[in-house]
């Protein structure tokens, strides 16, 4: 089974986000709520649960690593997959609650500012003009070409009413450390559960990818100091969202969707996607979803959808 860390802060009682704080809430996002759940199955991490009432859902999300795919020989390419596959298949088995599964692939603006300040506050005074002209331009390189990765999994199950949501919870925390023990057989490595904080923050990186260190510094400051008004204090969404027809703006982020409809009917190399993923050019996110079914179920469904071709021939 994989490692999984979790910081060890307090994160408080409150409702997340409050109530004054959920009416400024976007139309995407209204009505949503996070959770903190503990797990007795990770040692005590706790797990975050984004309740969703609008979409009926509860989903819960780990942040993962890879090794290289790109590099890997091509076997190695196929195997991953498979076990990618293999794992998928495993949670769509009709004992469980997980009716969705996916992951959301993004990259990471670089945070040239801090890396000023750190210049302006630790740098040698008395170094010639020419040399700190190099270095201001070295930054400037770096900012407009390197970017990080991160990659969230996540599982979702339907949203019960009534007294019955603390049992569901309860549930999909137990199927997140299933979820880990699946993901490190398949060589993927978790590196956090994310618990309701971390959902807040992942929930605005969406929207406005650059100065999220700074919104961590500023979370982890709520977590110490104010962990009962973190409902009020914790930014979900952004200030100024513009929607148009063909784009989203959101404070400094400026967003354009497509929408992958049907996967290729041909042939094609475990790689294909890799120019919509790796993309040094523009700040971008790939999410794939999908809808389980048993996959006894789903092997009759494509045996009738068969005959039914055969017969229409």
């Amino acid at each position: 089974m994989s490692t999984v860390t979790s910081p060890k802060t307090r994160t408080g009682e409150g409702r997340l986000p409050s109530k004054a704080a959920a009416r400024a809430l976007p139309r995407d996002l209204r009505g949503i709520r996070l959770h903190d759940v503990p797990s007795t199955d990770l040692d005590g991490t706790t797990v975050g649960v984004l309740e969703d009432p609008r979409r009926g859902h509860l989903v819960a999300c780990v942040r993962v690593e890879g090794g290289s795919f790109a590099m890997a020989p091509a076997r190695e390419q196929e195997q991953r997959l498979n076990r990618w596959g293999s794992l998928v298949a495993t949670i769509a088995q009709s004992s469980s609650i997980i009716r969705r599964v996916g992951f959301v692939s993004r990259s990471i603006p670089s945070d040239s500012n801090r890396q000023l300040d750190y210049f302006e506050s630790a740098g040698d005074p008395h170094a010639g003009a020419d040399v700190r002209g190099s270095y201001l331009e070295l930054l400037q390189r770096y900012e407009r070409t390197a970017d990080q990765r991160e990659v969230l999994v996540w599982i979702a199950c339907d949203r019960p009413g009534g007294k019955a949501m603390g049992d569901r919870l309860a549930q999909l925390a137990g199927e997140i450390s299933r979820l880990c023990g699946l993901l490190g057989r398949a060589q993927i490595h978790v590196t956090q559960v994310l618990d309701r904080i971390d959902l807040a923050l992942a929930i605005r990186a969406a929207y406005d990818p650059w100065g999220r260190a700074d919104r961590l510094e500023y979370a982890n400051g709520i977590r110490e100091d104010a962990p009962e008004r973190i409902g009020d204090l914790l930014e979900i969404a952004p200030a100024d969202v513009d929607p148009r027809w063909h784009e989203l703006r959101a404070d400094r982020g400026l967003h354009r969707t497509a929408w992958v409809k049907q996967w290729p009917r041909t042939e094609v190399g475990a790689l294909f996607l890799m120019p919509l993923v790796v993309n040094p050019n523009v700040v971008r996110t790939v999410a794939w979803v999908a809808q389980l079914e048993d996959p006894a179920a789903s092997l009759n469904d494509i045996n009738a959808q068969a005959i039914d071709a055969r017969s229409d021939q």
